[in-house]
């Protein structure tokens, strides 16, 4: 299954959560909830990322309120006769700024005389 994204805006991080695993190995992970942005209907999603590199870039550059994209794979199980889903984030982009790029306005460029024939 291939990955999915979805435009949302910010509106909680969880604490970070950081432990190891049996064989002593360090891990983190984070929550965060969003409301989309596009659609008749937005709804709150939530997600997981995990690994210390992706959560602590995360952190570094999201806060609440922030327009991002999300990049993540779903997935279920089933424990004790119930389903279980995650959205596991693999990516976050800032669309703020994407949108912003687009849409800006061309920086004027200053006249000068350059002294060429052409």
């Amino acid at each position: 299954m291939s990955g999915f994204s979805v435009k949302i805006k910010i509106d909680e991080i969880l604490k970070v959560e950081e432990g190891e695993n049996q064989q002593g190995e360090a891990w983190k992970k984070v929550q965060f909830l969003g409301t989309e942005i596009e659609g008749d209907y937005p709804k709150q999603v939530g997600f997981d990322m995990f690994g210390a590199e992706k959560v602590d870039k995360f952190i570094e550059y999201n806060s609440v309120g922030k327009e991002v994209e999300v990049f993540f794979n779903p997935s279920s199980r089933v424990w004790k006769d119930k389903i279980y889903h995650n959205r596991d984030a693999w990516r976050v982009i800032n669309s703020g700024a994407q949108a912003a790029g687009a849409n800006a306005a061309p920086v004027p460029v200053e006249d000068y005389d350059d002294d060429l024939p052409f």
